[in-house]
């Protein structure tokens, strides 16, 4: 059985048709804003809240909607719990906001008791809801950016070290010729290289005064001195002079 995929569309018109989508879902949901309101503010002064508190009501029931399906667009590659809370949450806000319009267009009163313990509860309900929609998409922000993280971790230590430059292979023995060919013989003399500046001849001259110190001291035999002899005086008798007698 052949695997054949139907060939996709143009990016650019995959692009259009996403964006034409968006925009009638903008569209849609400003329009359900605008014919909720009556209902909704309706129910509201039911319940016993003045007339410019009940006006708040419908906004926070529209802005909670905005809230929840952008929860639902940025949880789809979340966790089941994740996801099953938001569409959880915009389905129970869908409902109410669909029943107080109902309830205003079929012309059915609440009872006053329960419809003004539901005005009290609502807004606190609805913070609480969007709490936790943010905090779920916290989450889930954080775990992609950890997951991210740990696939690059694996991606670097799987990826092979890069090789070292090749060396040209040489011959057996010639690596040891060229080293003894380099090394000094033994004896021969210091062989220094041409100055060609008088900075270059001082460090030779600095060189060869370190090689020379560095060299052993060999001792020397020491010549023998001459021995100092005293001088020899030749002795000559003087004839003494007699005496005059008288």
């Amino acid at each position: 059985m052949s695997d054949h995929r139907p060939p996709e569309g143009h990016p650019v018109l995959r692009g259009l048709g996403l964006w034409a989508v968006a925009a009638g879902v903008v569209v849609l949901a400003a329009a359900a804003f605008v014919l909720s309101y009556p209902g909704i503010h309706a129910v509201a002064l039911h319940a016993g809240v003045s007339r410019p508190l009940a006006r708040i009501y419908p906004v926070i029931f529209d802005a909670m909607l905005v809230i929840a399906c952008a929860a639902v667009l940025s949880l789809r590659g979340a966790g089941l719990l994740s996801r099953c809370y938001a569409w959880l949450s915009l389905l129970v806000l869908l409902a109410a906001a669909a029943g107080a319009d109902t309830l205003h267009s079929v012309n059915v009163k609440l009872p006053h008791r329960e419809a003004a313990a539901t005005a009290a509860i609502i807004p606190w309900a609805l913070l609480l809801i969007g709490f936790g929609l943010l905090l779920a998409m916290l989450r889930h922000a954080r775990l992609r950016r950890a997951a991210a993280a740990a696939r690059g971790a694996e991606r670097s230590r799987a990826e092979p070290p890069a090789p070292a430059p090749a060396m040209a292979a040489l011959p057996p023995g010639t690596a040891a010729q060229a080293d003894r060919s380099e090394a000094p013989k033994q004896g021969s003399p210091l062989e220094l290289p041409p100055a060609s500046d008088e900075a270059d001849q001082a460090d030779q001259a600095d060189e060869a005064d370190q090689v020379i110190l560095a060299a052993p001291l060999v001792p020397q035999p020491r010549a023998e001195e001459p021995r100092e002899t005293a001088p020899f005086h030749r002795m000559w008798s003087t004839p003494t002079p007699p005496d005059d007698e008288g």
